[in-house]
């Protein structure tokens, strides 16, 4: 399987972990919003890379790391555009995550104060 596919069906598969039990349906919604179309996914594609130079005998720990490392750099995208930082409205070509679902994102404000605290 190429690495692009693995890539995109762990996150897709993590996504949905996340999506399922009680998460409220907009943040179940903005989950998959935040992360899908993905970037150039560099990093798992690096960490995917390795992984198969280093034999990839674990794959099922491979296809985890490389989808929580997608998750954690669109988790930081989220972050950067908020109001508090970039203030950015657009994000890979469509409205950035506080714009499309601010109910959802709405907590995330409040870090962005304890973050200047700091």
């Amino acid at each position: 399987m190429p690495i692009e596919t693995r890539i995109e069906a762990a996150i897709a598969q993590a996504i949905a972990r996340g999506q399922a039990g009680q998460t409220p349906a907009r943040l179940a919604d903005a989950l998959d919003y935040a992360t899908s179309p993905g970037g150039a996914r560099i990093r798992p594609t690096i960490l995917m890379s390795v992984a198969l130079a280093c034999g990839d005998d674990r794959p099922e720990l491979s296809d985890a790391a490389a989808a929580a490392l997608e998750i954690m750099h669109c988790a930081s995208l989220v972050h950067d555009d908020l109001p508090c930082f970039d203030d950015a409205d657009l994000r890979r070509g469509k409205a950035s995550v506080h714009r499309a679902y601010s109910d959802a994102a709405g907590g995330a404000d409040r870090g962005c104060a304890h973050h200047h605290v700091l």
